[in-house]
């Protein structure tokens, strides 16, 4: 993070790619940096990020908004499994 960084507050995972999770109760979950999909399905999505893999595992997963950085999974999450490779 640069003194400009700093200076200004902003956030690190936006000037250094880290991972970012976000979980708004069991039905909504925002991955903020990652890299691409590995696998699809409406019972689990495995994501890859820049330190390692996301494994999520629900009913009725679907990924409803993707942006180049940031993914919008809804559905009924019922666990997260991190890999750090």
């Amino acid at each position: 993070m640069s003194k400009f960084d700093k200076l200004f507050e902003i956030p690190q995972e936006l000037v250094s790619e880290i991972p970012k999770v976000t979980i708004l109760g069991f039905e909504k979950l925002l991955l903020e940096n990652y890299k691409y999909i590995l696998e699809y399905q409406d019972v689990f999505i495995r994501v890859k990020m820049k330190f390692g893999i996301i494994n999520i595992y629900g009913v009725n997963l679907e990924m409803i908004e993707m942006t180049k950085d940031d993914l919008i999974i809804m559905g009924t999450v019922e666990s997260i499994e991190f890999e750090k490779l």
